[in-house]
């Protein structure tokens, strides 16, 4: 998570956050790892609205799941691998969808 010290501009890689203690831990540009202590209003965090997304992770995650769930539904004749053909095309269609 980035957020920007309001103080100084500054955008620095939020690692851990206190909001016990009112602190953070982050690093800015430098590379250097520090503990900030804060008031509240002196950070806005960044969204990360620049997430890049694992489509082969989300298709292998679906696809685990469509046929962990549809064992306790009988198969009837189907081989196992036309069934698991089936199940990641189903994932393929969902994740084209998603895309959109």
């Amino acid at each position: 998570m980035k957020a920007k010290i309001i103080q100084t501009g500054e955008i620095v890689t939020i690692l851990a956050i206190s909001t016990e203690h009112m602190t953070i831990q982050c690093y800015g540009n430098d590379g250097i790892v520090r503990l900030m202590s804060l008031s509240r209003g002196d950070i806005e965090i960044i969204p990360d609205s620049e997430k890049t997304i694992d489509w082969e992770q989300r298709r292998y995650e679906i696809v685990k799941d469509i046929v962990a769930n549809s064992f306790s539904t009988p198969m009837g004749n189907v081989s196992i691998i036309s069934y698991i053909h089936d199940c990641v095309q189903v994932a393929d269609l969902l994740i084209e969808e998603l895309k959109k």
